[in-house]
């Protein structure tokens, strides 16, 4: 006949295995309370860990798993790009966006980003009667006239012509 352990005997007499049952929601993954399993999908497990007296307390897991989202996009712009988390980009490049997605995990966007440059110059122009800037608008008065022109790469190319006369 074989002895009883003091947790068998704890147990006849006091019912002292535990047994509780926690519910979380999680993103992706889940290290057990004891953390002997990683969980990565949604379901009931149970794991088992030792209380003061080294006697079983069994933990049922009612888990449910929301997962995180990936996307990417390609844009070309002019000059500068707002990213899905507002973060401001005026420089080609991949860079990344992380926004929460519907189930409130990550939204991991990568954005390959074009960013193309208007171009501004300054132009100082003497004239008599009339001029006829490089947009095609005619001034006829003196100060400072803007003419924005589109230009191959499509983005603009902004000249500020200052005018006197």
């Amino acid at each position: 006949m074989r002895s009883l352990s003091q947790c068998e005997i704890w147990a006849l007499y006091f019912e002292t295995v535990s047994v509780s049952a926690i519910s979380p929601l999680v993103c992706d993954t889940l290290t057990s309370p004891s953390g002997k399993y990683i969980r990565t999908n949604s379901g009931i497990y149970t794991d088992t860990l030792a209380d003061e007296l080294g006697c079983d307390s069994i933990i049922t897991v009612n888990l449910t798993v929301h997962h995180s989202t990936f996307d990417s996009i390609a844009e070309t712009v002019c000059d500068s790009f707002t990213a899905p988390d507002r973060a401001v980009y005026t420089t080609s490049g991949i860079k990344t966006a992380v926004i929460p997605n519907s189930a409130g995990c990550d939204s991991i966007i990568t954005l390959d980003l074009t960013i193309k440059n208007s171009s501004s110059f300054p132009l100082t122009e003497t004239v008599c009667n009339s001029y006829t800037a490089p947009d095609g608008m005619v001034y006829t008065t003196s100060g400072t006239k803007t003419a924005i022109i589109p230009i191959a790469v499509g983005c603009d190319s902004i000249i500020a012509i200052e005018l006197t006369g």
